[in-house]
């Protein structure tokens, strides 16, 4: 059982007031329970809030009253209010737990304007007095429902005040029986994202003669369980005393974004009862409202988050989408996520349908997989992606078909309509430069055969449309055909933030030689570092479409001359100790593997004279590195075939802050 109203006054002039009865068998704080009374004038739907306080002992009545009305009532008054307070077509709530807890009693219809009053005669909401009959026990929890005050009223005429301050319940049989439900903390409430739980006890005020049955049902928002462990749907308690069961509640974590906090609706029907004075006519309990705290946000679609720009305009938002998982790169040895892609996207060419989710330790994803996840919308490296993921779930499946891309591009921002997208290139692409592949996996690949630096074949002083030299620099047909090939161009990655990995990817038959050739390239293209870069999803294939002659092609003349880059030769002491070195090898282990290869391509040149780039700078003596590598080189080739001169390079030594730097030699 819980409160009520007992009687209702819609007199003359400001003579109104309200009657609230105490039915719990037990004293109430009012402003502790937010017991509050809420007025819906004119068939409106938002209401005017009363917050009530004070104390309403068990059995006894409170009275809410306007602050000018007549003596007689405010001699029974226990809070008044200044404001007009109702007129005979305004709807009244009782309710406790605040404006959107728990509904007590109502008085009227929500929503509805019934043009002067509710009801007829004296049993009418306008100019009159109503008191409830003593039959009833509980409110009208239901203020949405057709509303006639003769079912559970009693009418008088207007101005009647000599029945205000005391009320009487069901004198008859049955007296006393009702169902009480106390709220811990005088609110239920609960949270999705960590499905915490609250409590609230229910219990008969009497011993039933036989057992009571009572159905309660969650909406689905909520489960409900009467061990705190095992939760359900909906549960049934047979109740044989008046003992009180204690009932716990726990949010649903779902997707949908409902507002927070929004109201779940917990109700209680008895099913079946052994004592006729415990029926849902005579004794009918209250639904509960819980409030629930809401940890979704909308669902929002990869191209919306994209953006047509570089940069996405939901950066440091929280945002949740599902899409297929198109590229798996998770791991720390890898790049630590995945991508998503929109299975329908919305043909925009500005935008991409695609997106990478920087997630590291989350649960394992698979390509084809249909996910759906929370996240904060960032920009890695000018990269749009969604990191600080939770909720990750596995959802479905989906198959997305790669975009066909064809080099060149009209602009290199062509390609950031396709950033986090599968995509493939069916067209024959070479490779132009390897020097980070050892390094960092990374391979340049053009289209129409290699590219080659503008100046190689443009001389940067001559005038095109003349034919004639000018002695200035060119700038503008060099950056003409430098733009020109930047449009050509494509990086493969290898899927992977590791540098230096022990296995160099993409290696055929060991190297990967300039001018190779990969066909049918399908992957998912990223941007970072300033460039786009196709992570493989599929293994490429490369030819090698520029072999290695077996010597270079005759030039006539009688004297060889080359230079070789000895890439940081650094011998440690020259006794076979002091690693690592300051910029080249780490171990002994790791410079004999250097050297050995470097000896071989020396020694395969025939060179006459060799110009040596990045060696160390340890002096000409017989343990400095360009005395030794001389010797190993001698060595391999069985005879005193070369010598070094010593050619001390300021610029290196600068470079490496005066000490143990580099400098270039010549055998």
């Amino acid at each position: 059982m819980a409160l009520f109203f007992s009687e209702y006054i819609e007199g003359s002039s400001n003579n109104k007031a309200l009657e609230i009865y105490n039915s719990t068998g037990a004293a109430i704080n009012l402003a502790a329970g937010n017991y509050v009374i809420q007025l819906y004038s004119n068939g409106s739907t938002t209401p005017t809030n009363f917050n009530l306080t004070g104390t309403v002992a068990a059995g006894d009545v409170f009275v809410f009253a306007q602050s000018l009305a007549n003596a007689a009532i405010l001699d029974q008054a226990d809070q008044t209010n200044g404001s007009g307070l109702f007129n005979g077509n305004d709807a009244i709530v009782l309710r406790q737990g605040g404006a959107t807890g728990t509904i007590l009693d109502s008085i009227g219809q929500i929503g509805l304007n019934p043009g002067a009053e509710w009801g007829t005669g004296l049993t009418s909401t306008a100019d009159n007095t109503l008191r409830r009959k003593s039959s009833i026990t509980t409110g009208d929890t239901n203020p949405s429902d057709t509303f006639d005050p003769s079912v559970e009223w009693n009418g008088f005429a207007v101005d009647t005040f000599d029945g205000l301050g005391n009320h009487t319940v069901n004198p008859g049989t049955g007296a006393g029986a009702g169902v009480i439900i106390v709220q811990s903390g005088n609110s239920t409430d609960v949270d999705e994202q960590n499905e915490t739980t609250d409590t609230y006890t229910i219990a008969l005020t009497t011993t039933p003669t036989g057992p009571v049955n009572v159905a309660i049902a969650a909406d689905g928002e909520t489960q409900v369980s009467t061990d705190g462990t095992n939760f359900f749907n909906s549960v049934t308690l047979n109740l044989t005393n008046a003992t009180s069961r204690t009932i716990t509640v726990r949010a649903v974590n779902d997707f949908d974004a409902e507002g927070s906090p929004h109201t779940g609706v917990i109700t209680h029907t008895i099913t079946s009862s052994a004592d006729p004075t415990y029926s849902n006519t005579l004794t009918p309990i209250p639904n509960l409202n819980v409030n629930i705290l809401d940890n979704d946000v909308a669902l929002r679609e990869v191209y919306e988050i994209q953006g047509s720009g570089a940069i996405s305009p939901f950066v440091g938002q929280r945002v949740a989408i599902e899409a297929v998982v198109v590229g798996d790169f998770q791991g720390s040895s890898r790049l630590n996520g995945f991508f998503l892609q929109e299975a329908v996207g919305d043909g925009n060419t500005a935008t991409s349908d695609g997106i990478f989710i920087f997630a590291p330790n989350s649960t394992d994803v698979s390509v084809g997989q249909t996910v759906r996840l929370t996240g904060t919308v960032g920009e890695s490296f000018t990269q749009t992606q969604i990191s600080n993921i939770s909720g990750l779930s596995i959802v479905g499946s989906g198959l997305i078909a790669p975009t066909v891309l064809d080099l060149p591009v009209t602009a290199t921002t062509d390609l950031e309509r396709y950033e986090g997208m599968l995509v493939t290139f069916p067209e024959t692409l070479t490779v132009t430069e390897n020097f980070n592949l050892g390094r960092f996996g990374e391979v340049l690949l053009s289209s129409e055969g290699r590219l080659f630096n503008p100046t190689n074949f443009i001389d940067p002083t001559d005038i095109p449309t003349t034919e004639t030299e000018n002695d200035e620099n060119n700038v503008a047909a060099v950056t003409a055909q430098q733009n020109a090939n930047d449009l050509r161009q494509i990086l493969l990655d290898d899927g992977s933030n590791t540098q230096n990995p022990t296995t160099i990817p993409f290696l055929n038959d060991g190297t990967l030689r300039a001018g190779s050739t990969v066909t049918s390239l399908t992957g998912v293209l990223g941007f970072g570092f300033g460039s786009y870069r196709l992570q493989p999803t599929a293994t490429p294939n490369f030819v090698d479409s520029n072999p290695r002659t077996a010597a270079p092609d005759e030039v006539g003349g009688n004297v060889k001359v080359a230079s070789f880059n000895v890439l940081n030769y650094f011998n440690g002491d020259g006794l076979g100790d002091g690693f690592p070195t300051s910029r080249g090898a780490d171990s002994l282990e790791e410079f004999e593997r250097q050297s050995a290869k470097i000896v071989s391509a020396i020694s395969a040149l025939d060179a006459d004279v060799v110009g040596l780039i990045e060696i160390e700078n340890d002096g000409d003596g017989a343990n400095s590195a360009i005395a030794e590598l001389v010797d190993r080189l001698n060595t391999s080739l069985g005879a005193e075939i070369y010598d070094y001169l010593y050619f001390c390079s300021f610029y290196y030594l600068w470079m490496s802050n005066n000490t143990h730097g580099m400098r270039r030699g010549f055998l």
